[in-house]
């Protein structure tokens, strides 16, 4: 039956060629298209961590002018201040709770003929590893000790340690970021999570960091915020000292909260610290204060030549969104998608004409005989 069909189609393209060729490349282009579209939605919609989805929590505080919302309708900061994020830290009132920023970095390679490197740096407490299941090949996170200490280690990408080290085990090396020595503690696997769920507001669709150092280098380092920086009114000076102690929001703060009832309490400690910060003239708005989950966060050819233009059509994406190679891709459940596509659309295109046929008495085509 198979092959009799094919022999249809072959006389009818010879028959009319051109008229054939338009309607392949019109279902090819349909294709195409649903499927460019069908597979950046399937990336950006999945669900980057399934497992604590429901447990790890993104902070909102408002701290935001009492004139204005920080977005309509009367929605929070979606980062929160270095003052704020460092008591929230101290009052350790989660399982565990991590505060984050990225800042750029020189990389000074050892050999004086290598030319320094820009990095990006995810500065950060070592609670950051496991609450967001970062996988390691070599090593790990760096201990509280030298999360209190301010000690100068580091943690690899998988692309970084190729770079420097060739790819083997580059635990206790050093390397030199802003003219300090940092001592490599863990080389993670590759690991890109779609969306970058534990940074919404930067990048949320690039790659993870290059390097990761402990957030108590934050001071000694003068390290500037290389993401999302917004202020309501102007710090108390133009000094360091000046914008840690201002109202502008530029750090992410998560905390894992494992039951509803963990959920509700710390709630109630977020509201119970505004309140306390109203006293010392803090906090302009009403109570405001929000917790929200992964998801909620997240949710802010014929056949062959469609898969093809789907390629194409997703290569055009990744020109348009920087560092997206990871969310403009085709897996496999795409392309069975877009054959099935392909075969819906073709049955629906033979079902009208032999609609039309049915409709048509016999006594015409016997007239005819």
């Amino acid at each position: 039956m198979f092959l009799y069909n094919l022999r249809l189609a072959l006389l009818s393209l010879k028959r009319d060629p051109v008229l054939t060729a338009l309607m392949i490349g019109a279902v090819a282009i349909g294709i195409g298209m649903s499927t460019t579209t069908l597979a950046v939605f399937h990336s950006m919609s999945g669900n980057p961590i399934p497992d604590k989805s429901d447990q790890l929590y993104a902070v909102q505080l408002d701290n935001w002018s009492p004139n204005a919302a920080y977005d309509e309708p009367n929605e929070p900061p979606t980062q929160v201040t270095y003052r704020d994020g460092q008591a929230l830290m101290k009052a350790a009132k989660a399982p565990h709770q991590n505060l984050s920023f990225t800042s750029a970095l020189v990389l000074q390679p050892d050999k004086p003929d290598a030319k320094p490197d820009l990095v990006i740096a995810r500065v950060t407490y070592n609670d950051f590893f496991s609450m967001f299941e970062v996988p390691f090949e070599y090593g790990g996170p760096w201990s509280k000790e030298a999360d209190q200490n301010a000690e100068q280690v580091v943690v690899l990408d998988q692309e970084q340690n190729e770079k420097l080290f060739g790819g083997a085990n580059s635990v206790g090396k050093e390397i030199v970021l802003n003219n300090r020595r940092f001592r490599v503690v863990g080389v993670l696997k590759k690991w890109a999570p779609v969306p970058k769920f534990y940074d919404l507001e930067n990048d949320q669709f690039g790659d993870p960091e290059d390097v990761f150092i402990p957030f108590n280098l934050v001071s000694s380092m003068q390290l500037h915020n290389n993401g999302n920086n917004n202020c309501w009114g102007p710090p108390p000076d133009n000094s360091f000292e000046g914008h840690l102690n201002s109202e502008c929001v530029w750090l992410q703060y998560w905390a894992e909260l494992p039951t509803t009832a963990d959920r509700d309490a710390y709630h109630d400690f977020l509201d119970g610290y505004v309140k306390e910060q109203k006293k010392l003239g803090r906090f302009p708005r009403p109570l405001n204060n929000h917790l929200r989950d992964v998801t909620d966060l997240i949710g802010v050819s014929g056949g062959l030549l469609g898969v093809l233009l789907g390629w194409g059509g997703l290569a055009g994406v990744r020109h348009l969104i920087a560092d997206s190679g990871h969310i403009a891709r085709l897996d496999w459940s795409m392309v069975g998608l877009s054959l099935l596509l392909a075969l819906v659309s073709s049955m629906l295109a033979g079902l009208y004409p032999a609609w039309r046929v049915v409709r048509i008495p016999p006594a015409i085509y016997l007239k005819v005989q």
